[in-house]
């Protein structure tokens, strides 16, 4: 599926759905590559495909797009798969999130997971 990822941005979104439905953890390594695309709803649907998948080794790529990603949208998706996946690195993104991220939503979504 690597391939894939290769053609245009509507057509790696559709690739990401696809892995999304699968929700199989081997999809891990091509969804975090897809986070760090230049397409916001790549991005997004990338982070909601993790949050299906909810594979701990997707834990690091999400927290470390986190702080880096510039639409709120995306952001949010980043803290909600975080959430659903838990263990302590992504207690420490959500935490970060909570009291740093620019928007209140994300810090809001990032405060309540937190308290779950």
């Amino acid at each position: 599926l690597a391939e894939y990822l290769d053609v245009d941005p509507v057509g790696k979104t559709i690739v990401v759905r696809q892995l999304a439905d699968l929700a199989d953890e081997r999809s891990v390594p091509l969804l975090c590559g897809a986070l760090a695309q230049s397409y916001d709803r790549l991005r997004y649907e990338a982070a909601v495909a993790l949050k299906r998948v909810r594979s701990t080794q997707a834990v690091g790529c999400l927290a470390q797009s986190l702080p880096k990603e510039a639409a709120s949208d995306v952001r949010l998706a980043l803290v909600q798969a975080l959430a659903a996946i838990g263990g302590p690195a992504a207690r420490d993104a959500l935490t970060q999130a909570a009291s740093t991220d620019a928007d209140a939503t994300v810090r809001s979504m990032a405060r309540a997971a937190l308290e779950q």
